[in-house]
C-alpha cells in the first residue's frame, strides 16, 4: 500500500513498450486506457522507430523516445536520460525484461508500475 503525505499531480508518464510491432499493437490497447485515465498528462512512449507508423506521435502518445538511439549509448546513459526528464509515473509493459526493469526502476518518477 503505498501512502503519500501530499497528493501527487501525474502530468508527464513515461511508458516503457519496446518490441516488435505486434507488441506494440497489442500493448495499444493499455496505452489507450491510461491516456483516457489522464487525458491531460504529457505521455512519453519508449519505442522502437517503427511504431511511428502504428501510433504517430500526437494520437495516443505525445512523444516517442527512440529506444534503439539510447541502447547504443549505453543502459546508463538511457537511465541518466529518463532521469532527467523528471517523470511522475512510469509505467513498463514489457515481459521479463532486467533492462527494461532497470529503465523503469531507476526513473525517479516516484509512482512506478508494471512488469519485471
Amino acid at each position: 500500500k503505498m501512502m503519500f503525505t501530499k497528493p501527487i499531480q501525474i502530468t508527464k508518464i513515461l511508458i516503457n513498450k519496446p518490441g516488435a510491432l505486434g507488441d506494440y499493437i497489442a500493448g495499444t490497447v493499455a496505452i489507450r486506457e491510461i491516456r483516457k485515465q489522464f487525458p491531460n498528462a504529457y505521455i512519453s512512449l519508449i519505442a522502437t522507430k517503427y511504431v511511428r507508423n502504428i501510433m504517430p506521435e500526437g494520437t495516443l502518445v505525445d512523444e516517442i523516445i527512440d529506444y534503439d538511439v539510447y541502447k547504443a549509448k549505453g543502459i546508463f546513459a538511457f537511465v541518466r536520460y529518463i532521469r532527467s526528464r523528471k517523470f511522475d509515473l512510469a509505467i513498463n509493459l514489457r515481459w521479463k525484461s532486467e533492462r527494461d526493469t532497470i529503465i523503469i526502476g531507476f526513473s525517479g518518477a516516484p509512482i512506478r508500475l508494471g512488469l519485471g
